[in-house]
């Protein structure tokens, strides 16, 4: 039996999310598709759009058969981070045996071949991409160029998706550039033409304003009193960023205003963004650590299945390494430490997303994240 994982935002839900699932099928002949989804917080640094309920629901109507959640100290991390954590995840549930994402080269011989360049050369490249940014490139300008200059064969991807699946395709490999032991097979599927979330973000309502002040607040609250390097043990924060928040702390308007005001030449908006998430959400390196030293995924949330479906979470019940987690609630004293810490917090947060913006939208009450139950659809 084959079962295809996908890995997705959906910030917000399109058509080519819709694309991506209908053509998983037919790509692998996967008898179920898991999707891991970004909960309340995404790669942008920023609160998603829609909430992870909303969003899941979309994903099962287009032909998902379970949702799970990626934990947020991945969902809001660079590409690395994000890839390590979604792909750990679907490795350590134990079924899985195809990785499908969307690209926009459609290459995966191509994708796979950067990927395992950039495991032959990981520490030479990063010399050569901190020698590139001292001379005033962005880091992915300094990345590109470097990857050339050490003799990658095929250009470096300079768009988001084939950056992320070059990311996917690493965590696949082992050190010498073959297929891990979890023997999961990747695809690359095509973009199709279609508005994109950026572009549909743009008409929605920028969420971002509703955390302007618990962002100030947070910002305040860590650096009163403290020296200006004390925001670097959040994570994604140099000593240098320490120091240029706290300098231009008092000029804080709003969340996105700030973000423009911090972003210099080498360090990007979103960049600054995400360290931004980081702080508010109170995501320390120290712990981001903890996490990958024990294993990167210590349990799988279930967001939503289809009830047709449900056989899948038997089979994952006698596959996965790590347990499943469907009811917060109860299930969490199944979680080892130190994951138990991680899906308390990611529990935290979503309240917070709920009480700032979420439920701001519906009118809904906010209910305690432990309350929950996943998403069913018939």
């Amino acid at each position: 039996m084959r079962i295809a994982g996908i890995i997705m935002e959906c910030n917000p839900f399109h058509e080519g999310h819709d694309y991506i699932i209908k053509t998983a099928r037919s790509l692998t002949g996967a008898s179920f598709c898991i999707v891991v989804l970004s909960g309340d917080y995404v790669q942008r640094g920023e609160p998603a759009v829609l909430d992870k309920e909303s969003r899941t629901e979309k994903v099962l109507e287009a032909g998902a058969d379970l949702v799970l959640e990626l934990p947020s100290c991945y969902s809001t991390g660079a590409a690395d981070y994000f890839a390590r954590g979604a792909v750990a995840l679907l490795k350590k549930i134990g079924a899985v045996t195809d990785l499908v994402f969307g690209s926009e080269s459609s290459d995966t011989d191509r994708l796979m071949e950067t990927a395992q360049f950039l495991l032959r050369e990981d520490d030479t490249l990063s010399i050569a991409v901190k020698r590139l940014m001292s001379d005033g490139l962005t880091y992915p300008a300094a990345r590109s160029l470097a990857a050339k200059e050490l003799g990658l064969n095929v250009p470096y991807p300079d768009t988001p998706n084939d950056i992320l699946a070059v990311e996917y395709c690493k965590q696949l490999l082992t050190k010498d550039g073959s297929l891990s032991a979890s023997g999961i097979v990747p695809h690359a599927a095509s973009r199709i033409a279609c508005p994109s979330a950026s572009s549909l973000r743009k008409k929605m309502h920028d969420v971002r304003g509703d955390f302007s002040a618990p962002l100030y607040y947070a910002l305040w609250c860590s650096t009163a009193l403290q020296d200006d390097t004390c925001l670097s043990v959040f994570q994604g924060v140099s000593g240098d960023l320490s120091r240029r928040i706290i300098h231009n702390l008092p000029q804080f308007t709003d969340y996105a205003s700030f973000c423009s005001l911090i972003k210099t030449r080498n360090l990007t908006y979103t960049a600054v963004s995400r360290a931004l998430l980081h702080i508010l959400l109170d995501m320390r390196s120290e712990h981001l650590e903890e996490y990958i030293t024990a294993g990167v995924a210590g349990y799988a949330r279930v967001l939503g299945f289809r009830r047709e479906s449900s056989a899948l979470l038997g089979i994952l019940s006698d596959a996965s390494q790590i347990p499943l987690i469907v009811r917060p609630g109860s299930d969490i004293e199944k979680v080892r430490t130190p994951f138990g810490r991680m899906l308390l917090q990611d529990c935290r947060i979503s309240e917070l997303y709920d009480s700032t913006a979420g439920n701001k939208k519906t009118g809904r009450q906010v209910v305690p994240e432990l309350s929950k139950q996943p998403v069913i659809l018939c």
